[in-house]
């Protein structure tokens, strides 16, 4: 895959090259054009000399076309810096560095969204700063909301799998559809248009203008009249058209929101629609880009009437356009037009452009790692062969198997061994079953169950409350949940459980927070240090399964393997460690 991306972008750059020439020369003869028509068409009506008139009118002409040629080659350079940078950004998920992507949703976190943050769903480093493809306002919201497990896709969980597999290998399609969406982050989830109706006072006034202006043309130029009324009557007609200017841009609203985009909509539009899909999900999105009233047109026209727009967007060619013809007033009423036909267009382009931004997303993981389809069973237990964890550089992930099937798991072993990661592997894994994403493993076999964890506990001082105190509210909360006798059943994940206090008390709250959840449906996985707890038995007598990990030494160099190894940790390496750090001599 590396190579294509390379393959890609090469031929992407060297493209990119051509086209800046191509600019360039145009940005010259566009220059040329207006530099020389202007002189013509005064020394024209100056001296009266039609030929005059006629080259600075075409010279003019040619002008304005040349803007036009301009904006298509602006346009095309815009896009393949852009799809540089969509390829860049596998390229660095493939490298390892892509922690260091601008976006990683931690403006998306919640107070109360402990899950996000403990298992790194949200934030720095996280499954979403590694799959987003997400760049407009409800497409990033939608994948924050679906990866945090705020929206239920459970019992749609197959028909996304399916979707989700197909886009993982539709890499082109990814490519150009990220291209587009993220050229338009800051344009999309614009407010709703009012879609007011075109004011019949403003008829006469939008021919009064071009009118004015074509008889005091004639009468220059077929009678001989001072050349001064031309420039009175331009002057009257930017009178006419710049007076009731708030009105006219009021009605021009939606072109000023969406026209700019609009291009970019229409391609994104089309790139779904000549894309054959056959998940159910992505052929039913397609068919609401082919059928929602026209979706596909109305976007194109808006397209049209951004371009004219952007035209004017030049003061001085806005000027002379306003002046001569009126040029506000058909720009409202088309818009106005357009609106009464398509007002509620974008918000259902939005809408399904976050669909597959969500689901492009989920599925990028696919896209570049082996992973296979979770089976989701009614057997409480966890079943999982060469599981990994999805956001470890692919070079240097350790992958695991086993089963964990008893009520309480104790995890023990030595500190950096890799304990708490296996949790959090579990746990993300869980995460892309449940959102019908592919996992990281070979095989992955899992129930239903309500995440609860308690990993990354800090203090809150305003509130008073110690990191202690903190730890004990998540664990009650997971504790009410089993108590209540919910559906589904509990998957409750505890990291050095009461680290926070002293040994003594760290066991015996730990025994009995334990016993509490095992009380109920609620399967608990927990690391600890203390040897005492690989005891501990559930509140039905039943005893906890107790796995390791471990270090060795090499050449007075402390390594680990990260394997999970059944039965409880008898080594230690806090000496070993301080000796490393240099705090330790002997």
């Amino acid at each position: 895959m590396e190579s294509r991306i390379n393959e890609l972008k090469t031929k992407t750059s060297e493209r990119l090259k051509e086209v800046k020439k191509k600019s360039g020369l145009i940005s010259i003869l566009r220059l040329i054009s207006f530099v020389g028509g202007i002189p013509f068409l005064i020394a024209g009506i100056s001296d009266k000399n039609g030929m005059y008139i006629f080259a600075g009118a075409y010279l003019l002409i040619t002008f304005l076309f040349l803007i036009y040629v301009h904006a298509v080659f602006k346009n095309m350079i815009t896009h393949d810096e852009t799809y540089i940078e969509v390829l860049d950004r596998y390229l660095k998920r493939l490298d390892g560095s892509w922690m260091n992507e601008s976006d990683n949703g931690s403006d998306l976190i919640k107070q109360e969204d402990v899950l996000a943050t403990d298992i790194d769903l949200l934030g720095k480093a996280s499954l979403f700063q590694y799959i987003s493809i997400a760049h407009t306002p409800k497409g990033r919201r939608k994948l924050a909301d679906s990866i945090s497990l705020k929206t239920d896709n459970l019992s749609d969980r197959k028909r996304r799998y399916e979707a989700i597999t197909e886009l993982s290998k539709a890499d082109e399609f990814r490519y150009e559809f990220e291209t587009r969406t993220i050229r338009n982050k800051g344009l999309l989830e614009a407010p709703e248009v009012s879609g007011e109706k075109f004011p019949g006072w403003m008829y006469p006034l939008m021919l009064l203008v071009p009118v004015i202006n074509i008889i005091t043309v004639i009468a220059f130029i077929c009678y001989g009249a001072n050349p001064g009324i031309i420039l009175a009557s331009f002057v009257a007609g930017l009178a006419i058209t710049w007076i009731p200017k708030g009105k006219l841009d009021s009605l021009s609203a939606p072109v000023y929101i969406y026209g700019k985009s609009a291009g970019d909509f229409y391609e994104i539009l089309n790139e779904i629609h000549k894309t054959e899909f056959k998940s159910e999900i992505l052929s039913g999105l397609k068919s609401s880009v082919d059928g929602h009233k026209g979706m596909l047109k109305a976007v194109k026209d808006m397209q049209r009437i951004g371009d004219l727009a952007a035209i004017s967007f030049n003061p001085i060619i806005h000027m002379l356009l306003a002046g001569f013809i009126g040029w506000d007033y058909y720009l409202a009423r088309r818009t106005v037009t357009w609106t009464a036909k398509n007002k509620d267009i974008f918000i259902h382009c939005e809408n399904l452009i976050a669909d597959f931004e969500e689901l492009g997303s989920l599925s990028v993981i696919s896209a570049l790692r082996e992973t296979c389809e979770p089976v989701i069973t009614e057997d409480e237990s966890i079943v999982f062969e060469d599981l990994y964890h999805p956001l470890i550089n692919r070079e240097k992930v350790v992958a695991n198997s086993g089963t964990l099937s008893e009520r309480i798991t104790v995890i023990t072993g030595s500190n950096m061994s890799g304990k708490t990661t296996f949790m959090r592997t579990i746990a993300v894994n869980a995460v892309l079953a449940y959102v019908g994403a592919g996992v990281a493993a070979k095989e992955f076999k899992l129930p239903v169950m309500k995440l609860f964890t308690s990993m990354r506990i800090t203090d809150d001082v305003s509130e008073g409350i110690s990191t202690f105190y903190a730890e004990i509210l998540r664990i009650k909360k997971a504790a009410d949940y089993v108590e209540s006798g919910s559906e589904p059943p509990a998957l409750c994940l505890i990291d050095e459980i009461f680290k926070g206090t002293n040994s003594a008390d760290r066991i015996v709250g730990a025994t009995e927070a334990v016993k509490k959840l095992s009380s109920g449906r609620c399967m608990v996985i927990l690391t600890t240090h203390d040897f005492e707890l690989c005891d501990i038995k559930s509140a039905d007598g039943q005893p906890a399964d107790n796995y390791h990990f471990e270090e060795h030494y090499q050449n007075d160099e402390i390594l680990f393997d990260y394997k999970m190894k059944s039965g409880r940790c008898t080594t230690r390496n806090a000496i070993a460690l301080l000796k490393m750090a240099g705090i330790v001599k002997n």
